[in-house]
């Protein structure tokens, strides 16, 4: 396990010593194979040891990654850098005393840390896409990690772009989703641009045309050299001029 701990120097009592020394610890976080702690088993030291120091279990270790689980726990085994006397951090009374095996701890909550999100799609059909989101915690002292995994289904994002193909008389246009890389295309030919472009220059004069003629019917027209509008010439019975 020494080749995979994560080292620290920190200050415990030691029990050979008998006042606080610097020690060098080694932490490495417990991987099993159904990712539940051995501790479930009664099994609390590295070489199988149970609890009460008697009988052996098994670890259910595994390789991370690949069989194995992270289980919220590490095992772990302090040196004094004083005497040199391996996990006389306790009482001495533990199993793992002047012994070269590990200990289980509980990763304590105050010690993990949330994992930088990750965020990847991938094209799933014409109208959609999967959207995987990938994180996780880890222990800032052993570094075991939980990872997540979270899949949805969603639309495409499309975004249209228009390109000229005048050599072919045509436009192109692409509708794309930025997030997959999914597109697709259709062609449109120049004369049923032009003639769209047509027909909506009409229906635009069309409705200038009866903009205009609705203005004129409801404009001021001009009275004995002076503006008036025209339901007041009605009401007088002034002359027009």
């Amino acid at each position: 396990m020494d080749a995979n701990a994560v080292v620290t120097h920190e200050t415990f009592n030691c029990c050979v010593c008998g006042k606080p020394t610097s020690f060098t610890a080694f932490r490495t976080p417990e991987y099993t194979r159904d990712g539940v702690t051995a501790l479930n088993r009664n099994v609390m030291y590295s070489d199988g040891t149970m609890i009460d120091g008697e009988g052996k279990g098994n670890v259910n270790d595994g390789t991370p990654g690949i069989d194995a689980r992270y289980t919220g726990y590490n095992w772990t085994k302090a040196v004094c850098d004083t005497c040199g006397t391996i996990n006389s951090n306790g009482d001495g009374g533990d199993y793992n005393y002047n012994r070269n095996v590990y200990k289980l701890y509980d990763c304590a909550a105050e010690f993990m840390e949330d994992l930088d999100e990750s965020v990847s799609y991938e094209y799933a059909d014409d109208a959609h896409h999967t959207k995987t989101v990938k994180g996780g915690t880890y222990c800032y002292f052993c570094y075991g990690t939980h990872h997540t995994e979270k899949s949805s289904l969603e639309r495409h994002d499309l975004q249209r772009g228009i390109v000229p193909e005048l050599a072919h008389q045509r436009f192109i246009v692409k509708d794309a989703c930025p997030l997959c890389g999914y597109e697709k295309k259709s062609y449109t030919a120049v004369k049923s641009v032009v003639a769209n472009c047509q027909t909506a220059q009409i229906e635009t004069q069309k409705e200038q045309n009866i903009v205009r003629s609705e203005w004129q019917k409801n404009s001021q027209i001009r009275i004995n050299g002076r503006c008036r509008p025209k339901k007041q010439q009605e009401v007088r019975g002034d002359n027009v001029v």
